[in-house]
C-alpha cells in the first residue's frame, strides 16, 4: 500500500513539473517581446529564463510534499535569493534576475491549483495569438513568426486534448478518479480530437485555400463553357464591327498632390493618450477614496483573506482504503449510466466484453467475480467499497442470512468461496487459473 501511495505521489510530482514548464512555455511570447525593449539585456534574460524553467519544474514537483502557501512562498524567496547571490557572484549576471526566478518558483508551487482548469490551457493560445498579431503588425518584428506559429500550434493541441479530457471526466463524474472512464471511450475520444486537430492544421497550412481555389475555377470554367455554348454563331455570319469608344474625359484634380493628414493622426494619438491617462487617474482616485471610506472593514477583510491564502494547504491524498473490483464496478456503473444518456455515449459507447471474448483466464476470473457482485447488488445487497473480496463475501453471507424470505435458491457457499479463492490467485498471485477451475466455479454459481 505504501509503495502504491509513493508511486502515485511521484507520478503527481512529474505531472506538476511538466505543467510548470508548460506554463512558462505559454508566456514565452512575452519574453520574445522583451527582446525589442531597449533596456533588456537579451543574453542575460535568456540565461535567467533557463534557470527559471528548471526552478519552476522543481517547485512543481516539490508542491506534492510542501502544500502550505506560506511555506511555498518562503522556500521560493530563500531559494531564489540564494541562487541569485551565487549566480551573480560567479558570473556577470545581475542579482535582479532573482526576481523572475522567485516568480517562476511561486508559479511552479501553485500550478496544482490551475492545471486542472480548461481555461488555463486556452490562456496560452490567447497569448500566442495576441503577440503573433502584434509582431505581424509592427514593421521589423516578424523575426520570430515561425517560432510563434509552432508554439501556438503546441498550445492549441494541448488545449484541445486537455479540455476534452477535463470535459469527459466532468460528464462521467470521475474527476476524483480518472480510472473510472473506460479505456475504449478515452481512446476513441483522443482519436477524434487528433483528427480534428490535424484537419484544422491542414486547413491552416493551405488546404482550405486550395479547395476554395479549385471550386472557384471549376465554377468559372463551367459558366464560361455555358456562355460560349449559348453565344456560338452559325457559320457564314459576319462578325460585327467593334464600336469606337470615345476618349476618356480627364478627371478633375488628377495629378494634384494629396493633402497631408499626418497632423490629424498625431492629434488623435495625443487625445487618446490623454483620455487613457485621465481614466486611469480617475480609477486610482476612486479606489483610494473607496479604501479610505471603508478603511476599517476593508483592511480587516484584506488581512483575513491574506491570512487564509497563506495558510491554505492542499488536502493530502486521503487513504482510499481497499480498491478492487467492487470499486471499479461502482465506477463503471456510474459512468456508464451518465454516458449512455449523453451524445458521447451514443456515439462511442461500448458494452463490457463478454466472458468468451476475454483474452485470458485471469480476466475471466475477474469477470466472474464482478458478475457475482452484480448479482448480489441486484438482489438488494449494499456492497461496501472499502471491504476486501473475502470481507465482501462474509458480509454478503451475513446479509443473506438476515433475510426472512428468499425468492430464489441461494448459491452454494463453497462455490462462492472457491470463486473468491480463484479470483485472489488471478488478481494478486499473478497465477492463471485452469479451464477446469473456471468451469467448476462458473457452473456451481447461479447467474454466471
Amino acid at each position: 500500500m505504501n509503495t502504491a501511495h509513493e508511486h502515485g505521489q511521484f507520478r503527481l510530482a512529474a505531472t506538476r513539473a511538466l505543467a510548470a514548464v508548460y506554463e512558462l512555455w505559454m508566456v514565452l511570447p512575452l519574453w520574445l517581446l522583451a527582446h525589442h525593449i531597449e533596456y533588456v539585456h537579451v543574453a542575460a534574460a535568456g540565461k535567467w529564463l533557463a534557470l527559471a524553467a528548471l526552478a519552476s519544474a522543481l517547485s512543481g514537483a516539490a508542491s506534492v510534499w510542501i502544500r502550505t502557501v506560506w511555506k511555498q512562498a518562503l522556500v521560493s524567496l530563500l531559494s531564489a535569493g540564494l541562487v541569485g547571490a551565487i549566480v551573480s557572484a560567479m558570473s556577470d549576471l545581475s542579482f535582479f534576475g532573482a526576481i523572475p526566478l522567485f516568480l517562476a518558483m511561486l508559479l511552479g508551487f501553485t500550478v496544482g491549483y490551475r492545471y486542472g482548469w480548461a481555461g488555463w490551457y486556452w490562456t496560452g493560445v490567447g497569448v500566442f495569438f495576441a503577440i503573433s498579431s502584434l509582431f505581424n503588425i509592427v514593421p521589423g518584428w516578424n523575426d520570430y513568426s515561425s517560432l510563434l506559429m509552432f508554439g501556438g500550434v503546441v498550445c492549441l493541441a494541448a488545449a484541445l486534448f486537455a479540455s476534452n479530457v477535463i470535459h469527459l471526466r466532468k460528464v462521467t463524474y470521475s474527476s476524483d478518479n480518472p480510472r473510472r472512464v473506460p479505456v475504449e471511450i478515452k481512446r476513441h475520444n483522443r482519436f477524434f480530437v487528433a483528427g480534428l486537430l490535424i484537419g484544422a492544421l491542414l486547413l491552416a497550412a493551405g488546404l482550405g485555400s486550395l479547395i476554395v481555389y479549385a471550386i472557384k475555377h471549376t465554377v468559372v470554367a463551367l459558366i464560361r463553357w455555358i456562355y460560349d455554348l449559348l453565344s456560338r454563331r452559325p457559320k457564314g455570319m459576319p462578325m460585327p464591327e467593334p464600336e469606337e469608344t470615345p476618349a476618356p474625359t480627364p478627371v478633375i484634380g488628377e495629378g494634384e498632390p494629396l493633402p497631408d493628414w499626418s497632423w490629424l493622426i498625431n492629434l488623435l494619438e495625443k487625445i487618446t493618450l490623454v483620455v487613457g491617462v485621465t481614466i486611469l487617474a480617475l480609477l486610482l482616485l476612486w479606489g483610494a477614496y473607496y479604501i479610505f471610506r471603508n478603511r476599517n472593514g476593508f483592511w480587516k477583510k484584506w488581512f483575513k483573506w491574506l491570512s487564509a491564502l497563506l495558510r491554505r494547504s492542499e488536502k493530502a491524498a486521503s487513504a482510499s482504503g481497499f480498491t478492487d473490483e467492487e470499486s471499479s464496478l461502482f465506477s463503471w456503473e456510474e459512468a456508464k449510466g451518465r454516458l449512455r444518456r449523453s451524445l458521447l455515449g451514443r456515439m462511442l459507447g461500448r458494452k463490457e466484453p463478454s466472458y468468451e471474448n476475454l483474452p485470458d483466464n485471469r480476466e475471466r476470473a475477474r469477470f466472474l467475480y464482478r458478475k457475482w457482485l452484480r448479482d448480489r447488488i441486484g438482489e438488494g445487497y449494499g456492497a461496501k467499497r472499502h471491504l476486501t473480496p473475502e470481507e465482501t463475501l462474509a458480509d454478503a453471507q451475513v446479509w443473506r442470512a438476515s433475510k426472512d424470505k428468499r425468492k430464489k435458491a441461494e448459491p452454494d457457499s463453497n462455490a462462492e468461496r472457491q470463486l473468491v479463492d480463484v479470483y485472489y490467485r488471478a488478481r494478486y498471485s499473478q497465477e492463471e487459473p485452469s479451464d477446469e477451475e473456471l468451469a467448476l466455479a462458473r457452473s456451481k454459481r447461479s447467474g454466471a
